[in-house]
């Protein structure tokens, strides 16, 4: 007998047990267990599980119990009928309780073993009645084992599910339900984090903002974490106006990535840029000179051993000029790739040449065409003749009392203030001053504070500014406590004051017109501002904070028109000062040594573009406009009083302008050269033309006989509405594509109010039935437009003519109904209201309609697909005209709506667009550790090397 069917397995035990058995073989010890044994065999080999005590007990086993609870498990009991099994009474409790179940029991008869004859004495005769059918073996199967007859027929009487099977089924359920519960567990697992994901993506947005708006040096953390929020909230389909706000204003202030970032000995206090040589000449703190090469940012450098207090460029040579505390003067020799070589030094001895750093003043300085060199010591002013740039000769000087300040007045000439009194000198080579002194003297407070020769002149006490205006000799007054410096600047009418620096607070520097002596605005760092410079041939400010507490480590550059912040340069610790290449093509900020040997001294370089800031100069404020980005050049029309103007974006500065007598109520540019105006109103408008040649300046012509009773014009300029009979006719403008006149069918429509492009489309007015666009060529109106209470404002076609867009606002002009449909359908596709005005719009790529608003002086990204703003834009003033080009690109000329001022500017409204950009001026990801301080997931998801 083989063994494994003497004893289960524990497992195999565990499963019958807990699942049950196909058949129960009930049979008597002593003389059926070698027939039972073979039977469990030949079953077990077939598949179906049994229950055979024999190897179902254990030693030990309540076997009662444990018989009891697998019959109630059985699906059929086999009686192995033998004589020892009539008279066993543990077989007769078998057979007992499992009749009790109703199920069938196979009794397997040897010879007439279970013959009722046999059946009398036993008590198993109520269960086993005569019409019972029987499985019949020979006496010898006792011994021999079962027949295969009466194995097919114990499997033939097997009608239940077996247990195989069974277990099968039940795993299967199980493992069912299990993938269930798992795919259930998996689905919530991935919302959960998914709610973190975006939940980590907004707190990142919120905190870029935070970043951006209280920290002026955390700019690059808020755009980086503005980055990372915007692409993150991006993948999951997540509003994202806040990070890409935040990306968009950071991206506009932000320069590109430094050129280069030599190291330094230590920080520099002073810099010039030596004009001959074009190199950097730098004072550094410990007493070093170095010269920097601007066309490798190499630095050479040479010890001094002295506390050094001024340096000075010697124009038109190759020198020059550093005093130190003792009151030396040297010269030294610059050259591009060479360390300053000292050439000659005048020893305090004879003469004193004294600066004073802290106070920003010097008693020494070489003119501006630098021959001469000039200096006072007490009383007595002289002047020496400088022989080839680095040896002073000649000293001529003079007594003169109260000298206070000595300054630069251009190429020859300085200006000497005594007493309270300056006056302009011109520094002869052979004479002293008082001999060739001019007539140019004014009477000022304390200090003067700054110079523009012959026009302008600034002094200050502790309380005010008194402004000199030379060419009229009148002064006017700015209350400013504290005056440090002030800039004057002819070209942009404005004077830059900046307040002087006192402890533990921050300082401002104030814009005043020069024109109407009135404050512009201020500009502020979160530190003290240290210096402030005009880029030369720019309307741009610099200002620095950095070399005293409290410092903010910026450099940023404003608009001295608007006052605009316009480009903000972030070091790594404090910039102690600044300068500028001849060709204003770089920045270059000095850097102090930060905490720690990973940050030493540095000298950083930064391109300088002004590409994407352009100004718009104006005679008078806009009065209506366009930008036009379908055809190379993108320019942009601007319409003032008294005339237009066309200007290049991103070209020259140079307008082409024609004038007129009134003020046109519509314009278009026709593409190159003609503008095409209707001028007067009713049946006097008349359609008339400019041309825009080589002059700068040309006149508006209504010519006799032009179309009178123009209604509207095409914003191309090609074709325009009239009324003839009471119809109206669209026409060619002459030039424009031949094309007879077409009128509408219906008379007495109501005016025209917008035609399109390729003059197939027309807009009417609207009445209290609303309002009709038709197709020209049918006569057939293919749209009405239900009505709208309030004032329509604005309305424009799609370039593809399939889209109309219109802006309805109330009376107040403090709120706008926005509404777009689809001409080919005649159906609504958004709608959408604001709490302020619309005073442009345009339609976008990817159903994106751009939104210029007046209060919040923005542009919105509106979705009227999905009925979401997708991004808003700081633009500062109103958008007095917008446009997008096909790239997605956004062009807007803002302004303010009340004075000539305009700038033409460059956006991104598209998430692709901003990322790239921002790959151009950041890191290529965001550091871990600035993740891992919100608490959020450390690792970066945006990197610009996968893109």
């Amino acid at each position: 007998m083989d063994d494994r069917f003497e004893r289960r397995s524990i497992w195999r035990a565990f499963l019958d047990r807990v699942f049950g058995y196909d058949f129960f073989i009930s049979y008597c010890w002593a003389d059926g267990q070698r027939y039972a044994t073979a039977l469990a065999k030949s079953l077990e080999e077939r598949g179906y599980e049994l229950f055979l005590d024999r190897k179902d007990y254990d030693p030990g086993d309540d076997w009662v119990r444990i018989g009891s609870w697998s019959l109630a498990r059985t699906s059929q009991l086999i009686l192995v009928g033998t004589a020892g099994a009539l008279d066993s009474p543990p077989v007769l409790r078998e057979v007992q309780r499992f009749s009790a179940t109703k199920r069938r029991i196979i009794p397997i008869a040897f010879g007439d073993s279970l013959s009722i004859e046999s059946l009398k004495s036993s008590g198993l005769a109520p269960f086993l009645p005569e019409e019972a059918l029987r499985v019949l073996e020979p006496a010898t199967s006792i011994t021999a084992g079962p027949t295969e007859d009466a194995i097919t027929r114990i499997v033939g009487s097997f009608t239940h599910m077996r247990q195989d099977r069974k277990r099968a089924a039940i795993f299967a359920f199980v493992a069912l339900a299990l993938a269930v519960l798992a795919a259930v567990s998996f689905w919530f697992e991935r919302s959960a984090n998914y709610q973190r994901f975006v939940a980590s993506a907004n707190l990142m947005s919120a905190r870029s903002r935070l970043e951006f708006e209280h920290g002026r040096n955390r700019m690059p953390i808020a755009a980086m974490l503005a980055r990372e929020a915007l692409y993150r909230l991006e993948e999951s389909d997540q509003p994202h106006t806040e990070a890409f706000e935040v990306l968009q204003r950071t991206t506009k202030l932000m320069p590109g990535r430094p050129t280069a970032r030599p190291e330094l000995p230590s920080e520099a206090d002073q810099m010039i840029l030596q004009t001959r040589t074009e190199t950097l000449q730098l004072m550094l703190a410990d007493g070093e000179l170095c010269s920097v090469s601007l066309a490798n940012h190499t630095v050479h450098c040479l010890s001094t051993g002295r506390q050094l207090m001024q340096i000075a460029d010697i124009r038109g040579t190759t020198f020059f000029g550093v005093s130190d505390q003792d009151g030396r003067l040297c010269f030294l020799y610059a050259a591009d790739g060479q360390a300053p070589q000292p050439v000659h030094c005048e020893e305090p001895s004879m003469f004193q040449f004294r600066s004073d750093p802290s106070r920003e003043t010097s008693d020494w300085l070489v003119t501006g065409n630098g021959r001469i060199l000039m200096a006072f010591d007490g009383d007595r002013i002289c002047n020496w003749t400088l022989q080839n740039g680095a040896y002073p000769m000649d000293r001529r000087c003079q007594v003169m009392a109260g000298i206070s300040q000595l300054l630069p007045y251009g190429d020859d000439r300085v200006l000497v203030v005594a007493n309270n009194r300056a006056c302009v000198y011109t520094a002869d080579e052979r004479e002293t001053i008082t001999e060739t002194a001019s007539h140019t003297c004014a009477a000022v407070l304390e200090r003067v504070v700054g110079v523009l020769p012959d026009l302008y002149l600034a002094s200050a006490n502790n309380d005010r500014v008194q402004i000199h205006d030379l060419t009229r000799n009148a002064t006017f007054d700015v209350a400013v406590d504290h005056v440090w410096q002030v800039i004057l600047n002819r070209d942009f009418h404005v004077a830059a004051i900046r307040q002087m620096p006192q402890a533990s607070t921050r300082n401002q520097v104030f814009l005043v017109d020069l024109s109407t002596q009135l404050e512009r605005t201020r500009l502020g760092h979160d530190g003290r501002i240290n210096q402030i410079m005009i880029v030369p041939g720019t309307p741009y400010l610099l200002t620095r904070s950095g070399s005293s507490f409290p410092s903010d480590h910026t450099v940023s550059a404003w608009d001295l028109r608007s006052g605009e912040e316009v480009r903000r340069f972030v070091v790594e610790g404090p910039a102690t000062t600044f300068a500028i290449a001849k060709d204003k093509s770089e920045l270059a900020v000095s850097v102090a040594r930060g905490e720690g040997a990973q940050s030493p001294a540095s000298l950083v370089f930064w391109p300088l573009d002004w590409e994407l800031l352009q100004p718009v100069p104006l005679a008078q404020k806009i009065v209506r406009s366009h930008i036009y980005v379908d055809r190379a050049p993108d320019v942009a029309l601007i319409g003032e009083f008294l005339r237009t103007c066309v200007t290049e974006i991103g070209g020259s500065l140079q307008q082409r302008c024609v004038n007129h007598a009134d003020t046109p109520s519509d314009i278009a540019f026709v593409f190159p050269d003609k503008l095409t105006a209707v001028m007067g109103d009713g049946e006097q408008a008349h359609l008339c033309v400019g041309h825009l040649g080589a002059s700068l300046s040309g006149n508006l012509e209504c010519k006799r006989g032009s179309p009178s009773g123009v209604e509207a014009i095409s914003r191309n300029g090609q074709w325009f509405v009239i009324r003839q009979e009471g119809r109206l006719c669209v026409s060619a403008v002459s030039g424009a594509p031949p094309n007879s006149t077409r009128c509408l069918d219906a008379a007495n429509v109501l005016k025209a109010r917008l035609i399109s492009d390729d003059g197939q489309l027309l807009l009417t007015d609207q009445d209290s039935n609303g309002t009709i666009v038709y197709d020209v060529g049918s006569s057939k109106p293919i749209l009405t437009v239900p009505p709208v209470k309030g004032d329509w404002d604005l309305s424009e076609f799609s370039d593809d003519s399939r889209l109309l867009a219109i802006s309805i606002g109330n009376g107040a002009a403090t709120s706008a109904q926005l509404f777009v449909y689809d001409l080919t359908s005649g159906t609504e596709r958004g709608q959408l209201s604001l709490p302020e005005r619309v005073l442009s719009l345009t339609f976008g790529i990817q159903s994106i309609l751009v939104l210029g608003v007046e209060q919040s002086k923005a542009a919105y990204l509106w979705n009227w697909g999905t009925g979401v703003i997708e991004g808003r834009i700081p633009l500062d003033f109103p958008a007095q005209a917008i446009a997008v080009d096909k790239s997605g690109t956004l062009f807007t000329l803002a302004g303010p709506r009340t004075r000539a001022y305009g700038e033409l500017r460059r956006w991104f409204t598209t998430d692709e667009a901003i990322l790239a950009a921002s790959c151009r001026q950041l890191p290529d990801s965001i550091p871990k550790e600035h993740l891992a301080s919100l608490g959020t997931d450390n690792v970066p998801i945006f990197n610009c090397k996968a893109r």
